[in-house]
C-alpha cells in the first residue's frame, strides 16, 4: 500500500523539477526582454532633444 504514495511523490517530484526549470526560462526570457525594451526606451544623452522632451521613434 504505501508504494503508491511513493510512487506519486516521485511523480510530484518530477514535475516540480520541470515546473522549475521552465520558472528559470521564462525569467531568464523576461529580463533579457525588459532590459532590450529599456535600452530601446532610455535616449543617450547626445541625441536627446533640448527641451528634454522624447521624439517618438518608428520601426518597420
Amino acid at each position: 500500500m504505501l508504494a503508491t504514495p511513493h510512487r506519486q511523490q516521485a511523480v510530484n517530484n518530477e514535475r516540480l523539477e520541470e515546473i522549475a526549470e521552465k520558472t528559470k526560462t521564462i525569467e531568464a526570457n523576461h529580463t533579457k526582454l525588459l532590459d532590450a525594451h529599456y535600452a530601446d526606451a532610455i535616449p543617450a544623452t547626445s541625441s536627446s532633444p533640448a527641451n528634454g522632451a522624447s521624439r517618438p521613434t518608428c520601426r518597420s
